[in-house]
């Protein structure tokens, strides 16, 4: 929520440093949906290696 309200402060006020804020909080909500999600998927059944390439491989797509 407060990336969001960031991220509009900074559209408003032309703040590139509030714009970077707000699109980091989103970054790093992101990444941590991707790593919440695959522990759930984790816990239900047994995953290999790959799956968890997989999501070490969205959420370095998302910092980058």
């Amino acid at each position: 929520m407060a990336a969001i309200a960031a991220l509009a402060a900074g559209v408003i006020s032309d703040s590139i440093a509030l714009i970077g804020f707000g699109l980091n909080g989103i970054k790093d909500s992101i990444s941590a949906v991707i790593f919440l999600r695959h522990q759930k998927e984790r816990e239900q059944e047994e995953v290999n290696s790959v799956g968890t390439g997989k999501a070490l491989f969205a959420a370095g797509i998302v910092f980058f």
